[in-house]
């Protein structure tokens, strides 16, 4: 079978009321691009029957495959589980409500041919367009999630946790390879990993809309991702990703 350009891993979890809806918009946005390409559905352990869904979509399609699991582990862990499956010489990943616009996908692919081994989707880019804010609160403490992850594994991304993020395979597969955080927090661990492999990172604008309906639910997933940042931030200055 030969190996695709591109593999799209969108993390699934309970999406059953638009993942349907939301595939179609995926591989419209795809066919128009000048490559061949998968998309990875991986289901995080859902309840509402998007599991099911995704093994009808696979089934229907060549294009789409499905990887499951039938516990919830997090989206740092369906995403390692979906990249490990992916085929692709590219490796993109980006959220099932597509709350960011596949139109970035070209840039972020050029910029992996000119060199980059990872491209972050960067909200607070100047050239970037934001459709819908998010509500006041969420975006001060994701702004102060930010801050810390900087502080936290030396880094100067402005936008760690937009779900489109592009990888050359080799990186990919490095990088979740070595992730060890399964939820929220695993956006700065893939920086952190790549930070210390000497890999280069780049950032691209991107647009994007908030949906109301996000996965993220504060305060619960604010305090875990903030311990997650403290273990990410000790590793780092240890050298832990580097071995």
């Amino acid at each position: 079978m030969p190996v695709p350009d591109l593999s799209l891993v969108v993390p699934v979890f309970d999406e059953a009321a638009v993942l349907r809806e939301s595939v179609a918009r995926l591989l419209h946005s795809l066919e128009e691009l000048n490559l061949s390409f998968e998309v990875v559905l991986s289901d995080d352990g859902s309840k509402d029957g998007s599991r099911e869904l995704v093994i009808a979509l696979a089934h229907g399609d060549p294009r789409l495959r499905a990887v499951t699991s039938k516990v919830n582990e997090g989206k740092g862990a369906a995403l390692q589980r979906g990249v490990h499956a992916a085929a692709g010489r590219w490796v993109a990943t980006c959220d099932a409500d597509l709350s960011t616009e596949l139109g970035v996908l070209p840039t972020a692919l050029r910029e992996l041919e000119r060199g980059a081994a990872v491209v972050v989707g960067d909200r607070r880019h100047a050239n970037s367009r934001i459709a819908r804010r998010q509500p006041w609160l969420r975006e001060r403490l994701g702004a102060c999630f930010g801050a810390l992850a900087r502080l936290a594994i030396g880094s100067d991304l402005r936008d760690f946790t937009c779900g489109f993020k592009a990888y050359r395979r080799d990186a990919a597969q490095e990088i979740f390879g070595a992730l060890e955080t399964p939820r929220w927090a695993f956006d700065v661990e893939v920086v952190a990993i790549a930070k210390a492999l000497g890999m280069r990172v780049e950032s691209v604008p991107v647009t994007w809309r908030h949906r109301p309906d996000t996965r993220v639910r504060l305060p619960g997933d604010g305090v875990s991702a903030f311990f997650d940042l403290l273990r990410i931030g000790w590793r780092s200055r240890v050298g832990a990703y580097a071995q």
